[in-house]
């Protein structure tokens, strides 16, 4: 299923791609050989997944072009706020933050509907723990919420959603 992007998304990756451009310009002038890959700031997903992602390897050249791709690649998973290649002689180093995982859905103040039911329905839906967290699934949880109490003849339910 493709989803429309944003303009404010498609702002975000198109600023990081020129920051990281202009960084490349500067620190990456010249193609190198890769010899050695470093992964920094990664929490929850292993080294392999990022790896997986990375279009480039060692014994790969890396010159501007592959600097601009590998980090649209990188965006294109959804798993990462921030994305930066850097270099250190031949080492490409992979820099990233990323993005928040749902530890935990709990249901407060719900006497209607057995909890289990939800988290069924929510299951459903796909909604995890683990999963990559964002606005656009807060706002698909809250609506499978509200169908779900619809559907048992609880009409004026309202769905308080909070991010902590």
């Amino acid at each position: 299923m493709v989803r429309p992007v944003s303009c404010m998304h498609r702002f975000v990756v198109a600023f990081c791609l020129f920051v990281s451009l202009l960084m490349a310009s500067s620190a990456h002038a010249d193609a190198f050989i890769i010899s050695k890959i470093k992964i920094e700031g990664l929490e929850r997903l292993p080294d392999g997944t990022l790896l997986n992602y990375l279009p480039v390897g060692v014994g790969d050249p890396m010159d501007e072009s592959q600097v601009i791709f590998s980090i649209s690649e990188l965006y294109k998973t959804g798993f990462f706020t921030d994305i930066k290649l850097l270099r250190d002689d031949t080492t490409l180093i992979v820099r990233v933050n990323e993005r928040p995982s749902i530890a935990d859905v709990t249901f407060d103040g719900n006497s209607d509907i057995d909890d289990d039911a939800l988290n069924k329905a929510l299951l459903d839906i796909g909604v995890t723990r683990g999963q990559i967290f964002n606005r656009s699934l807060l706002d698909k949880l809250s609506q499978e919420l509200e169908r779900v109490y619809f559907s048992q003849g609880k009409y004026g339910v309202k769905i308080k959603t909070e991010v902590t």
